[in-house]
């Protein structure tokens, strides 16, 4: 008798302590909850970011990265948008300069780059900072045998501005990218 009642008293005062310090818990575990919430926010947000800026083609020269992101198309302008990433891996004092683009598509139709369209053209790089430069082509001909879903090679003539490497500083960049899709709109 002696020992039930011991063991009763015990398994009382153990449940009445667990049951005081119940209400922070359950702060905590909300707490918890919410920060589990917002890291798996964030962590979406970081995968899109990485998927949006997943380079179709890539390509360096000179100092400078640069990633093709999109190619996408505008039906009823009849323009092409090329979106670039472009990165400095040398230093934080290049100036990228768009100076002539063109593609070219299946048929053999080179398209000049518009720069009416888009101003975009000019682009402070910093080491190890993409940079986002879209860069409009636009068909000023109907188009003779259905829409171009493919572009056969985009060439970007680009002066690069950089005062350590040369006297005047200047470098010419000819960047060019092949067989691209183009997803019309």
């Amino acid at each position: 008798m002696k020992k039930i009642v011991f063991f009763t008293a015990l398994l009382f005062s153990a449940f009445s302590y667990g049951q005081a310090n119940c209400d922070k818990l359950k702060s905590e575990n909300e707490a918890l909850k919410i920060e589990k919430n917002a890291l798996k926010q964030e962590n979406d947000y970081l995968r899109k970011v990485l998927e949006v800026n997943k380079p179709i083609k890539e390509e360096e020269k000179d100092g400078v990265n640069a990633k093709i992101t999109k190619v996408e198309g505008n039906l009823k302008e009849k323009t092409v948008y090329i979106t670039f990433l472009l990165e400095s891996k040398v230093n934080n004092r290049i100036i990228f300069y768009v100076t002539g683009a063109d593609i070219i598509d299946l048929e053999g139709n080179t398209i000049q780059y518009d720069i009416f369209k888009l101003n975009d053209i000019e682009k402070k790089l910093t080491s190890g900072v993409p940079t986002k430069m879209r860069l409009a082509f636009s068909y000023k001909t109907a188009f003779e045998n259905g829409i171009p879903s493919v572009i056969k090679l985009v060439r970007v003539n680009a002066d690069r501005n950089d005062i350590s490497y040369a006297p005047d500083g200047n470098f010419r960049i000819n960047l060019e990218f092949r067989d691209l899709d183009v997803v019309w709109k």
